[in-house]
């Protein structure tokens, strides 16, 4: 089967794939942590000490919460969970306290059925003024008992949280969870934390999982550590889902101040590393970047090659001869030529 050059949900697919995932699972939802956030009224962290069933109900979901117009409908499973709070992120909860957890009819509960389950909740006020999950996101993380949430603000007793899961020390469901939440967060506080664990984990598959969420969010941080993998010895080995989502998150990358580190990568042993900083060196949209990449023509592998000449095209401004990916594969010859005569000394005389 021949691979897309192009095709922007390898990307997202292979970032929902960290090796702390299980690939045989259910396409998950994305944890908008911001929007979480901001739309929660309550976030806690609590022990369910009762949950009871209440019924199969249809709510109404408001996509934009800006233009409530458009909505939506979801059918959900609804129950009523009574609750001890030990640690209080945001809100004020109000003792005893009690919400409604709903649950979407195509989602998995199984969550709820261990004895005196304990987390962090995100919770809404509804118009009838109880607190309920949000059914559209997901809502509950499971984490063990000990952890009390530091700083001044939602944002920073939030991200707090989530920085003493990810780096606590064998427990990779926890550093999971807490790397889906924060890698999908756009605030500068989620990416120091990112930054922070790179440097001091020691956990190799779990800094790999930090750097590929760095690289996520367009971050050249994580560069240092994937140079170190891929080109010091002892050389390191990632696993197949590794490899695949650093190669297509290092396409992320648009800084500038990256094409030294980006041009050292085009000479990795993997391809798929090779093949995303060249994509990279192109989208950094620099005339520095046009030497560099003129070697990625001359690579063994045909994505690297072709990243080459699409980088090439958009940073000189020649749009005409940026292929697409059939059309680079069809007539390859062509389009490595022309940039082969246009790099050479004779075509820099006629530019």
């Amino acid at each position: 089967m021949s691979r897309s050059f192009t095709n922007p949900l390898c990307c997202l697919f292979l970032v929902l794939s960290l090796a702390s995932l299980d690939a045989t699972a259910e396409i998950r939802q994305l944890p908008e942590m911001d929007r979480l956030l901001s739309l929660s009224d309550v976030i806690v962290q609590c022990e369910l000490i009762k949950v009871e069933r209440i019924d199969d109900r249809t709510v109404e979901v408001v996509n934009d919460r800006a233009n409530p117009a458009q909505s939506r409908t979801l059918p959900v499973r609804a129950y009523h969970a009574e609750a001890l709070v030990y640690d209080v992120v945001k809100g004020s909860p109000q003792l005893p306290f009690h919400f409604d957890i709903l649950v979407p009819t195509d989602r998995e509960d199984g969550w709820l059925r261990p004895s005196k389950p304990y987390g962090l909740f995100f919770l809404e006020r509804s118009v009838n003024g109880e607190l309920t999950t949000f059914p559209e996101m997901p809502s509950f993380v499971s984490m063990p008992r000990g952890f009390t949430a530091v700083g001044k603000t939602p944002m920073d007793r939030l991200v707090s949280t989530f920085q003493q899961l990810l780096t606590l020390p064998g427990d990779r469901n926890a550093n999971g969870s807490a790397l889906e939440y924060l890698m999908f967060s756009q605030g500068k506080e989620s990416n120091a934390v990112l930054r922070a664990a790179l440097d001091t984990v020691r956990n190799f598959e779990l800094q790999s999982d930090i750097a590929n969420a760095l690289l996520f969010q367009g971050d050249a941080f994580a560069l240092k550590f994937v140079k170190q993998v891929f080109l010091s010895e002892p050389r390191l080995s990632l696993n197949g889902l590794q490899l695949l989502a650093m190669g297509n998150n290092l396409g992320r990358i648009r800084d500038p101040i990256a094409i030294r580190d980006l041009t050292d990568l085009l000479s990795a042993p993997a391809s798929p590393v090779r093949s995303g900083a060249a994509r990279a060196l192109g989208q950094t949209a620099s005339p520095q970047a046009v030497q560099p990449l003129a070697k990625a023509l001359d690579d063994p592998d045909a994505e690297v090659r072709y990243w080459g000449v699409v980088g090439l095209a958009e940073i000189t401004g020649q749009g005409e001869w940026r292929p697409t990916d059939s059309a680079f594969k069809s007539d390859e010859h062509k389009y490595i030529e022309h940039w082969r005569t246009w790099l050479s000394p004779a075509g820099a005389k006629q530019r």
